[in-house]
């Protein structure tokens, strides 16, 4: 699923700009 696959890419963005 691209919407889970681009949550999932979110939500590592955010972990690593944190």
């Amino acid at each position: 699923m691209a919407t889970t696959k681009s949550f999932l890419i979110l939500f590592f963005m955010i972990l690593a700009t944190t």
